[in-house]
């Protein structure tokens, strides 16, 4: 008899240490680490008489750049390296909206990874399954801290239906628009508590139209919450897009 708890707690013990050993493992080895960007900030401002208000990186792309204020930014001539905001902030608030350029990536067959994009070509990777299952994770640096956000949703969405300033009586509202119209469920779990984060760029994914925007929608990482990889699948919704990469294949081959 005493063999066998001895037994007994052996296995529970060897249990236990399995189990932690995976849980210490999320936590020190997080699927995507936060690198800072503060300094990064510091030195923008300084070069730039205050014009940076903070620093946006996206996991799987070569988005790593300051955002800074449109509404002062002399756009003329310059390269674009940097996304920015309509309505300008400088510390975490319950929805922030960047925006970037699409200038070279605007086909119906979009490019991934291309080293020649400069500004928010890149973010069109997610219209793809296999990207959008590899990076779920956006880093946002504002207010002299690194935040972390979750994708919950990929969509291209007439710009009419545009809301920059997310108003509280409307939070529940547009996640539930951005769930429908994403081509993707992230597996994510969203509610009107948490912080948002919208990324926006043009395209021409469609044709020669100015109607459509490509937006990138996540949540803050929550306390505690691990950072790990999702199991991602398609929405019906992305059936029609499927086609349309299928065609822009085809004629990117011609």
């Amino acid at each position: 008899m005493k063999s066998r708890r001895v037994l007994l707690l052996g296995l529970v013990i060897a249990l236990a240490l399995v189990v932690g050993s995976f849980l210490v493992k999320d936590y020190l080895f997080p699927y995507y680490k936060i690198e800072g960007r503060v300094s990064y900030v510091k030195e923008k401002i300084s070069e730039t008489s205050g014009n940076v208000l903070g620093w946006i990186r996206v996991q799987g792309t070569n988005i790593d750049y300051p955002i800074v204020d449109i509404t002062t930014k002399n756009q003329s001539g310059e390269a674009y390296d940097y996304a920015w905001m309509n309505h300008p902030v400088n510390k975490l608030e319950k929805h922030i909206e960047v925006l970037g350029h699409n200038i070279q990536n605007v086909s119906s067959h979009p490019m991934i990874a291309n080293p020649n994009h400069v500004r928010f070509e890149q973010l069109l990777g997610f219209v793809y399954t296999d990207f959008a299952k590899e990076n779920q994770y956006i880093q946002l640096t504002i207010g002299n801290e690194d935040y972390l956000y979750r994708i919950y949703s990929v969509a291209f969405v007439r710009s009419e239906n545009d809301e920059s300033v997310l108003e509280d009586e409307k939070i529940n509202d547009y996640i539930q628009q951005a769930q429908k119209d994403s081509y993707f469920d992230f597996g994510v779990d969203v509610n009107e508590n948490d912080k948002f984060i919208t990324l926006i760029t043009c395209t021409r994914f469609f044709g020669p139209t100015t109607e459509y925007e490509f937006k990138v929608e996540g949540r803050l990482v929550r306390k505690f919450e691990k950072i790990t990889k999702n199991t991602i699948t398609e929405r019906e919704t992305y059936q029609e897009i499927k086609q349309v990469l299928k065609e822009g294949e085809t004629n990117a081959e011609i």
